[in-house]
């Protein structure tokens, strides 16, 4: 039998360092900014269990069809429509905000968005799912800006909150015009929540929330 090599341990811990750099520097960051962030870790628990979850359930609708021998095709059908369970419609003027607001959307799993310029746009689009059988595979929430053309976002709210077919579903203003009267309004109007932007990352646990109340989450 061969002797092993007596291997010094400052090299050892240098190679252990090498091989597992992206976990160390994973570990390090999270380190770091998880306290400078704030999160409770309670909160960060929910997270991580859910986008796990969430992320688990795409992958098993693409690697199942796949196992039982149905095909790539097939499998990647039954995939975008595990992801596509929950839509979001969101009603947005600004070009730039509402780009960031579905880029936000789709890295947090709500892959499916439908975005408008107006809430005129977005009322159209309601109305032609009145009829449908079961609206709740069209539409999971709405989120709406305020000032814009056409239609702003209290009127949209008004229109959907007093309509017998759209008051279930859950209603976001999102906008930076959201001062005390402002926020009064909406609550009258019936907005199942109100935010100031830019908090979209709080836009998104916002929306976790309320899809997880209604039994619509992804």
């Amino acid at each position: 039998m061969k002797e092993k090599k007596n291997i010094p341990a400052g090299k050892r811990i240098l190679e252990l360092v090498r091989n597992n750099a992206v976990p160390i520097m994973f570990i390090i960051i999270c380190a770091v900014f998880i306290p400078m962030a704030g999160f409770s870790p309670s909160y960060l628990l929910n997270e991580i269990i859910t986008r796990m979850g969430r992320n688990l359930f795409l992958v098993l609708c693409l690697l199942f069809p796949i196992m039982a021998g149905m095909g790539l095709n097939f499998a990647m059908t039954l995939g975008a429509m595990g992801a596509e369970i929950a839509v979001i419609l969101v009603a947005e003027d600004s070009v730039l905000l509402s780009k960031m607001i579905e880029e936000a959307l789709h890295k947090s799993g709500y892959v499916n968005t439908r975005m408008f310029p107006d809430g005129s746009k977005l009322w159209e689009f309601l109305n032609s799912l009145r009829d449908h059988d079961n609206l709740d595979d069209e539409v999971a929430l709405i989120i709406t800006d305020i000032e814009m053309p056409q239609m702003d976002g209290h009127r949209l709210t008004k229109l959907v909150k007093d309509d017998k077919d759209f008051r279930h579903l859950p209603l976001i203003i999102f906008s930076s015009l959201i001062t005390e009267e402002m926020r009064r309004k909406g609550k009258e109007l019936g907005a199942d929540e109100q935010m100031s932007k830019p908090e979209i990352g709080h836009l998104v646990r916002v929306i976790d929330h309320l899809l997880e109340e209604g039994g619509r989450r992804e």
